[in-house]
């Protein structure tokens, strides 16, 4: 291997590590900041919700390792809840990972049964 090739596979590296720093420190800024706009605007407290066991249908599949289309699927069998927040779904991670284990074979995708 060329060592420039190893920088470059270095760098690419170290790039993906710092997007994904900066998109978590940005998803931990944002719903810090919905936290405060709803005590703010509400009244409510919401330290005792766990938003971080809420992610998109995108997150949800990509750290599962399935599909959206799979998270669709289950939510279709009701297996699944989703929360409409401002034009986005949202799936609780831990359900999604519920079903999938419960999940009849048929609902589950060709990149997790290879698994």
């Amino acid at each position: 291997m060329r060592p420039a090739t190893a920088l470059g596979a270095a760098a690419e590296r170290a790039a993906a590590e710092v997007y994904e720093i900066v998109r978590r420190a940005a998803q931990e800024a944002a719903e810090q900041a919905v936290r405060d706009a709803i005590r703010n605007q509400l009244g409510l407290d919401l330290d005792d919700v766990q938003l971080e066991d809420r992610m998109t249908r995108s997150e949800a599949a990509r750290q599962l390792g399935t599909t959206s289309q799979t998270i669709m699927r289950l939510e279709e069998k009701g297996l699944v809840r989703t929360e409409h927040v401002g034009g986005r779904v949202y799936v609780s991670k831990s359900e999604v990972e519920d079903a999938l284990r419960g999940a009849p074979r048929a609902l589950q995708t060709r990149a997790s049964m290879q698994r």
